[in-house]
């Protein structure tokens, strides 16, 4: 471990300039979590970075608390649907990355705690790691992704890192898909202390998001959910608390469609950011705005949502953090709910 490295505590008062309510999940299992519309910061508090050599490579070992938002999915045929609960009913407490390459993972789920090891490989095709498991009739699975990028714009993260992880009953006799089924996105990493994050002034900041689109009444992955990825510009004023932007060259991923693959989005889709920044953390609202006269199952343009980050590494070099959203019953899609997670690098002319 990287001796400059420290642990700080969530605090109220942080979680209290995000514009939201605050609850606390129950005495069992851990302290009190933060929730604020419909995310969820790990009691176990933050890790911050004093070096430029406390990244998440020279940190193996460490328990990091994640923010994280989720899905829960629903195949009894009385409760049948998706939903994106805004409490702690269910939430990642923490995550180990081992030397060894080795994952471990503990959930929050209806106030229980399960600790999962996670053998990992890596998937090539979707810049990943990833693994699976079961345990007590339960499957589960956690993957982080290493770069959110292009072959031509590559985007890896020291000092951050984003993770999809899953977890459902796994019955005899039964389909995989049975029963309820929890899904995850979440970030974490080592984040930047307010004094080098004060000093900063502005910076700008490119990077991108990746998310699910579910429709709320088909709880089934292949024919209710679409991958949804963008890439990210951020501009934050540290001087005055801003911080603004715009998604846009969408891609999605219909797993449904007859031909799978990743098909670009019309060039008039784009997602408008405006937030605050406090003390290294930031909330933002988002809309989403399509100028042309493609169908809404092509169109981000009708989505509104929030979105919880945080700046990382010893001067604010990296911003991650989770995005949720909705969009009301259109003539061609059913209403649907958005949750992913992004992360940015900071521009070289913003270096100080």
């Amino acid at each position: 471990m990287v001796a400059s490295v420290r642990r700080a505590m969530t605090t109220i008062a942080a979680a209290a300039l995000l514009g939201g309510a605050l609850s606390a999940c129950s005495d069992d299992p851990p302290d009190d979590s933060i929730v604020v519309g419909g995310f969820v910061a790990s009691p176990l508090g933050s890790w911050y970075a004093d070096s430029e050599q406390d990244t998440l490579e020279n940190l193996d070992g460490l328990a990091f608390s994640p923010l994280s938002v989720h899905v829960r999915r629903d195949f009894a045929e009385d409760t049948r649907g998706v939903v994106s609960p805004e409490d702690d009913s269910a939430y990642i407490e923490s995550i180990v990355r081992t030397s060894t390459g080795k994952i471990v993972v503990s959930y929050i789920l209806d106030s229980e705690r399960t600790s999962i090891d996670f053998e990992t490989r890596e998937i090539a095709a979707y810049d990943s790691i990833f693994g699976e498991t079961t345990h007590d009739n339960h499957a589960y699975a956690v993957q982080l992704y290493t770069d959110l990028g292009t072959t031509d714009a590559p985007a890896t993260r020291d000092y951050v890192a984003t993770a999809r992880w899953y977890t459902f009953e796994q019955r005899p006799g039964a389909s995989p898909y049975d029963g309820v089924v929890y899904e995850f996105f979440g970030t974490y990493g080592v984040r930047t202390p307010s004094e080098p994050l004060s000093s900063l002034g502005s910076a700008s900041y490119e990077g991108n998001i990746l998310g699910n689109i579910w429709d709320t009444g088909d709880p089934n992955r292949r024919t209710g959910s679409e991958l949804l990825e963008g890439n990210l510009s951020f501009s934050a004023d540290l001087d005055n608390g801003d911080i603004g932007g715009r998604v846009t060259d969408f891609t999605r991923f219909d797993r449904d469609a007859t031909n799978l693959g990743r098909q670009p989005l019309a060039d008039t889709n784009v997602i408008q950011i405006v937030g605050s920044i406090v003390d290294g953390r930031f909330t933002a609202d988002w809309e989403g705005h399509d100028s042309g006269a493609g169908p809404a199952e092509a169109s981000v343009g009708g989505f509104t949502g929030t979105m919880l980050g945080e700046f990382y590494g010893p001067a604010g070099e990296e911003v991650s953090g989770v995005l949720r959203g909705h969009r009301d019953v259109t003539a061609t899609t059913p209403e649907q709910i958005f949750n992913g997670f992004f992360s940015a690098g900071r521009e070289p002319d913003a270096e100080q």
